[in-house]
């Protein structure tokens, strides 16, 4: 669909106006990743496919690979949202300590809870039994090293308080 936007030099300009319903690639990648969250989270790494995951976001499989190569890296991209997500959890609940270490310990830990209630799926996809599904299906590109990661900023961060 297009809209007449002006006259320039005798001739009418056009500007393509967006399709009706169309989401831009932040909404479609925030929808793909939503659909792949929920669908690791119900059926682990082997039990998904890109064709489902593209129909649960409401885009077609030409879009899925659009923003990923394969379902490894869609899950890859759910579990580093995931950490980035703790991650901003635990730095607000350290930003300001109080008390004892104990209980700077203890904020830190309810803070992982927290985020663990509030986003089971999504903690699940990335700590639970099948989180580490993927190992091995690509040299170098498991999920395994982004946990381990979030490991030692944790550790890092435990010593900073002390």
């Amino acid at each position: 669909m297009t809209e007449v936007t002006g006259v320039a030099s005798g001739a009418a300009r056009t500007k393509a106006r967006p399709r009706k319903g169309s989401r831009d690639r932040a909404q479609v990648r925030r929808a793909l990743l939503d659909a792949a969250t929920r669908r690791f989270a119900e059926s682990g790494f082997e039990g998904v496919n890109s064709n489902q995951i593209a129909r649960d976001a409401g885009v077609g499989v030409g879009t899925f690979y659009n923003h990923f190569r394969d379902k490894l890296e869609v899950h890859q991209a759910v579990v580093l949202d995931t950490l980035e997500g703790l991650r901003g959890r635990i730095a607000r609940a350290a930003a300001e300590p109080r008390g004892t270490i104990e209980q700077q310990v203890g904020d830190v830990v309810e803070a992982v809870v927290g985020f663990a209630e509030d986003h089971a799926e999504r903690f699940r996809v990335a700590f639970g039994p099948q989180s580490h599904a993927s190992r091995g299906v690509r040299a170098g590109h498991s999920s395994r090293a982004q946990v381990g990661y979030s490991t030692r900023a944790t550790e890092r961060r435990l010593a900073e308080l002390q």
